[in-house]
């Protein structure tokens, strides 16, 4: 739940870079969790970078009366409106742009953890394997164990993770060696991963040969889970 007043304050104080590492790391990990919060932040961006975008092109000028009894000029709200709407569109690329590259300071994807282990979700390439859905634990860290289809002969493989619906990655490991049963493990801490759609890939690295595969997952909340 997003509390007006002091989220307000929250969001300017990070758009403008305002807080200390350990706050804008804090708020960050929010983000991660709450959409709304998300929400609100783009919509402050997009109205910021928009009205930036409408004063640079001069629809806020107003030009000097002609007379003394001349009224002055105000802007047309029909004017402008549909300009600041496209703008807005630039806004919301902007958000990505601007939290994605700050969060790399604390990678989503680490090859070792010294966390307790909420879960262990395990994957294995098979034809005609439906979706699964996994319980998001509600503390510890996930390891996600993937055997690729190549772990006899190639030493060293490339994980990443994307979430469904944005096309981007949020998290990626390299020079993963596969243990004694043939598989990689790649760990998550919980409380940064939301609900939702998640592709999960594995491929050779370092110029190696091989397949690259693909897993898609669900995660569901605990009461989710259990409707």
């Amino acid at each position: 739940m997003i509390d007006i007043g002091q989220d307000f304050e929250r969001m300017r104080d990070y758009a403008v870079g305002r807080m200390s590492d350990d706050e804008q790391r804090a708020f960050e990990d929010r983000l991660v969790r709450d959409p709304a919060l998300v929400r609100e932040l783009d919509r402050s961006l997009q109205l910021r970078d928009g009205l930036r975008q409408l004063q640079s092109q001069g629809y806020f000028a107003r030009s000097a009366p002609k007379g003394a009894g001349a009224r002055r000029r105000q802007p047309r709200i029909n004017a402008w409106l549909p300009a600041l709407a496209a703008a807005a569109v630039v806004g919301a690329l902007a958000l990505f742009l601007w939290v994605e590259p700050r969060s790399s300071a604390s990678p989503l994807l680490v090859a070792s953890t010294a966390s307790p282990v909420g879960a262990r979700f395990s994957f294995i390439a098979m034809r005609g394997g439906t979706m699964p859905n996994l319980r998001l634990p509600s503390s510890g860290s996930i390891d996600f164990q993937v055997q690729p289809a190549a772990h006899a002969t190639v030493p060293l493989f490339r994980v990443t993770l994307s979430r469904q619906g944005t096309g981007v990655t949020i998290g990626a490991l390299s020079a993963l060696k596969v243990d004694a049963r043939g598989y990689v493990h790649a760990y998550a801490d919980s409380g940064r991963l939301g609900a939702g759609t998640y592709r999960l890939e594995v491929e050779p690295d370092a110029g190696a040969q091989g397949p690259r595969e693909s897993f898609e997952f669900r995660l569901q909340s605990a009461g989710a889970a259990a409707r």
